[in-house]
């Protein structure tokens, strides 16, 4: 634009001229807060989704690792059941050579303590079954089935 204007000074008149310019562009450059809104739910939405195949992989490791440990277990409890029946006749030899008086009373009592001790590996490693057994069907989720529930326990 171009102004020009008369400016009075006392007994003189000042003239006095104008020149002004300028450009306007006008460029749409976007809603950066918007767009860095969206890259952030996009980055979170991704980390989200490997969380969850993360916990997935957990899972089926977790799953995989107990049917390997339950089928150890069920291999050496059956051990221990045979090394029980097998502690069980020594210790019934060994009874009627001590009554006999072939055996001596530390023998006999050796005998009785390995029965012992077989049995109560049977049990722990029982035990150890049972506690696996009911983690797996935890982990699989069929540890309470609609079925197992009584009546007694229903709303009528």
């Amino acid at each position: 634009g171009y102004t020009y204007e008369k400016i009075p000074t006392g007994s003189a008149t000042y003239n006095r001229q104008y020149a002004y310019g300028g450009v306007q562009l006008d460029y749409p450059f976007g809603n950066y807060h918007a767009k860095s809104r969206r890259a952030l739910a996009k980055i979170n939405a991704m980390k989200t989704k490997l969380s969850i195949e993360n916990l997935q992989n957990k899972l089926k490791s977790d799953i995989h690792n107990l049917q390997r440990e339950i089928l150890l277990l069920d291999s050496i409890i059956k051990i221990y059941k045979q090394k029980v029946v097998l502690s069980k006749r020594v210790l019934g030899d060994e009874q009627r050579r001590y009554y006999q008086g072939r055996l001596k009373l530390k023998d006999l009592i050796d005998a009785m303590n390995s029965y012992d001790e077989y049995r109560f590996k049977l049990i722990n490693q029982k035990v150890k079954y049972s506690t696996l057994k009911v983690e797996y069907l935890r982990l699989t989720d069929q540890l309470v089935q609609k079925n197992s529930i009584k009546s007694k326990f229903r709303v009528k």
